[in-house]
């Protein structure tokens, strides 16, 4: 069963943030407070010791340090009140291979496995880093619940011709018919292209991030209208991802937008 727990890291680091926030402001205001009645009590004559101006200016430095980290730590997450995270899946498994924890793996007669380790320099701890050995795929089925979501967030560095895929199910307008469709995701601008009944080209620009990473923010429904519903088809349900050539992805989350 994959591991579906989501990852501390971020929470822990916020509560640090925060009780360090704490002292650095009260390291901040005890001083100030100290000078600014030493003033009151003795007037301009009072000479106000060189230690409380650089303990000032440091811990000033210092909570401005945390508060930065922690719009760092949130600004490449959803922050929305009408958006619910209902699902992740995580990678922190490594040396254990993806098809241990969900994912099928699809590789033609003539090539070999892909290589599968840790990713270094990620964005998001618990990143995955695949390293192609020909033509492959790597499929996920997502459970019930996350197959109600309408945002996929993740970071990717995508290499050569690699790419991520998301397979939906969309309906008719009556939905009295339905099929399975792949909206394949390629770094870069333009418009969508239409391979076939079944599959679009999807360009995602996302936002930069270090060492060529990438934040995407994947909007299902959007896409589906943009794609397929130039043929009246509607967005349904998400029925899983696909991972195809070299590539470096960190954990996926699943949103429900109301």
């Amino acid at each position: 069963m994959a591991q579906r727990h989501e990852s501390t890291y971020w929470m822990k680091l916020k509560h640090l943030s925060i009780i360090v926030s704490i002292i650095a402001g009260l390291a901040t205001i005890v001083p100030i407070a100290w000078a600014v009645l030493m003033l009151i009590k003795n007037g301009l004559r009072a000479s106000v010791p060189s230690w409380v101006l650089i303990a000032t200016a440091f811990a000033a430095f210092f909570l401005g340090w945390i508060i930065r980290l922690r719009q760092t730590s949130s600004k490449y997450s959803t922050q929305n009140e009408h958006l619910y995270k209902i699902g992740q899946i995580l990678f922190d498994y490594m040396p254990d291979k993806p098809t241990a924890h969900g994912w099928k793996l699809n590789v033609p007669e003539e090539n070999l496995e892909p290589y599968f380790c840790a990713a270094q320099s990620a964005p998001t701890p618990g990143s995955l880093e695949i390293k192609d050995n020909g033509k492959y795929s790597l499929d996920y089925m997502v459970n019930q619940s996350e197959s109600l979501c309408n945002i996929v967030e993740l970071s990717t560095k995508l290499i050569k011709s690699s790419a991520i895929y998301l397979k939906a199910k969309v309906f008719s307008r009556d939905k009295s018919n339905s099929r399975e469709v792949w909206l394949r995701h390629k770094i870069g601008t333009g418009k969508s292209q239409k391979v076939n009944d079944k599959e679009w080209n999807v360009p995602v620009l996302g936002d930069a991030l270090d060492n060529g990473w990438v934040f995407l923010k994947l909007n299902i429904a959007d896409e589906v209208k943009e794609t397929f519903g130039l043929e009246g088809w509607h967005y349904g349900q998400l029925i899983g991802l696909r991972l195809s050539g070299s590539l470096l992805i960190s954990p996926i989350t699943f949103y429900r937008k109301k």
